[in-house]
């Protein structure tokens, strides 16, 4: 299961971000912050490239790993804290279920 996940999920993501963001009216060139899953690093990394953010526009959650579906909700705090949320940052969370669901939102912060 586990391969078959890592086959599909990425290109499932980035269909569900595409669509979110038709569905927004916002632009994804405007995306300043990306909420996501942990997964791992490679994943992550490869991510923030082809979504083209930095690392700072997002935190891996490398001390705390996958707690399940508050994931993205502990990365809005974290990036709080951080000072990374600015008014007017457009933030997409994408999450995923274990029966083959994936899913992502767009909103504008503030």
């Amino acid at each position: 299961m586990k391969d078959r996940l890592n086959e599909v999920s990425m290109e499932n993501w980035f269909h569900c971000i595409d669509k979110a963001f038709e569905k927004s009216g916002i632009q994804k060139s405007e995306l300043g912050f990306l909420c996501c899953l942990h997964f791992k690093r490679s994943m992550f990394g490869y991510m923030l490239t082809e979504l083209g953010l930095t690392w700072d526009q997002s935190i891996y959650l490398e001390h705390y790993g996958h707690i399940g579906q508050i994931d993205q909700i502990l990365l809005l705090h974290l990036a709080q804290e951080r000072n990374l949320l600015k008014p007017g940052t457009v933030v997409s969370m994408i999450a995923a279920g274990i029966g083959y669901a994936w899913g992502a939102n767009v909103i504008r912060w503030g």
